[in-house]
């Protein structure tokens, strides 16, 4: 089986840490870096080429479409997940609206996080 090599994005580090935990469990997962900014985002993708990101809805200095795109400018296959504490429905809307290939709840991380990967390993969308 493959390894995902996956790029964390995310301002509070108590969140970060909590995803690294939960990425560990997973031997087909590589945590190819922890970032706290869009601009460390884009560094860390340049250097990695991860296959996932996941990332923070609101980061302090840029907004998910921008990223997104810039992201997919380094390159265009990797698959970007949201990760937010809003509600299910308003986090969904924004998914579809900037291209994110879907989003995970704070609320339920662990759960989300293994979703996702299910369904990166199968091929199928979220």
């Amino acid at each position: 089986m493959k390894t995902m090599k996956i790029l964390v994005v995310d301002d509070d580090p108590l969140l970060r840490s909590l995803l690294s935990r939960f990425l560990k469990d997973y031997r087909d997962v590589q945590v190819s870096g922890m970032v706290e900014t869009g601009n460390e985002a884009l560094l860390k993708a340049r250097e990695s080429m991860p296959d996932i990101v996941i990332m923070d809805i609101q980061l302090p200095d840029t907004d998910p479409p921008t990223l997104i795109q810039k992201l997919r400018a380094i390159s265009s296959s990797v698959k970007v997940y949201l990760c937010s504490a809003y509600p299910d429905e308003k986090v969904q809307t924004m998914v579809d609206q900037i291209g994110a290939n879907g989003f995970v709840s704070k609320s339920n991380l662990k759960e989300g996080l293994s979703h996702i990967l299910q369904s990166e390993r199968s091929g199928t969308s979220v």
